[in-house]
């Protein structure tokens, strides 16, 4: 699980983006949030927007850091 995800000058996001899944204040939907010791998180969220926005390349994002983490851990 992750709680915060930024990427800067990869593919199209050539600023500092970020994605966080920590809970705002708002009290209702609380069976939506984990709460943990230190955040109270997201379940899940959505992203949207208008096409060549950046969305897929935002998965590439991550999937290169995941494959990333795994080639140095191993």
């Amino acid at each position: 699980m992750f709680v915060k995800f930024s990427v800067q000058n990869f593919l199209s996001f050539k600023d500092l983006n970020s994605l966080e899944l920590i809970a705002s204040n708002i009290t209702q939907h609380e069976e939506n949030t984990i709460d943990t010791k230190q955040y109270k998180l997201l379940k899940s969220a959505a992203i949207f927007g208008a096409n060549a926005s950046g969305k897929s390349n935002l998965f590439k994002a991550m999937q290169f850091c995941i494959v990333f983490i795994e080639r140095i851990s191993s």
